[in-house]
């Protein structure tokens, strides 16, 4: 019984610190969003693709074929459900290698049972950007998910800030994995 509560202690011990440090990030709430300018939604989606392609692409033994691109603005209440993104952004990402495809094209994609790209029947992946939160003028927090399969993938907290000009990824954080 000692030796139970001793491990119990020292578990809370090296547990809270690591828990409340400030490298751990913790999603936004709702409450805490503020309204931001919408001329900047596509910029913030962009670097989110771009840095999903490069993060997963360099490290892929054979890189996808082609990303397809879901987005959700969070106007559809409490049903998750995500669709074609903006023109402009898919016209931003025109010339990314692997190619980029709306969402819409991957509806009827798949090959055994995994995403695939119609033309080379090579594998795909789905990346989805949620709704952006603003914490500050210059700092967002969105959520957004990648699959392979229709209904395997994980889902990560990204928080980007606005320097040089330039949305940058800050944080990356998986959140969830299924």
């Amino acid at each position: 019984m000692h030796l139970q509560r001793v491990l119990l202690t020292c578990s809370l011990v090296v547990a809270s610190p690591v828990s409340c440090s400030p490298e751990t990030m913790q999603p936004a709430q709702a409450e805490a969003c503020v309204e931001g300018p919408s001329d900047q939604d596509v910029p913030i989606r962009e670097a989110v693709v771009r840095y999903f392609i490069a993060r997963f692409t360099a490290a892929a033994r054979k890189p996808p074929s082609v990303y397809f691109i879901g987005v959700d603005d969070g106007d559809s209440g409490n049903v998750e459900f995500f669709w074609d993104p903006p023109q402009s952004l898919l016209e931003r990402l025109a010339h990314s290698r692997p190619k980029v495809q709306p969402y819409s094209v991957s509806i009827d994609a798949t090959k055994n049972g995994r995403l695939s790209y119609s033309r080379t029947h090579d594998y795909a992946v789905l990346v989805v950007t949620r709704r952006i939160c603003w914490l500050t003028d210059k700092s967002v927090q969105l959520d957004a998910e990648r699959y392979f399969f229709p209904l395997i993938g994980a889902g990560y907290t990204v928080r980007l800030d606005f320097v040089d000009n330039l949305w940058v990824v800050h944080d990356f954080n998986e959140t969830w994995i299924e």
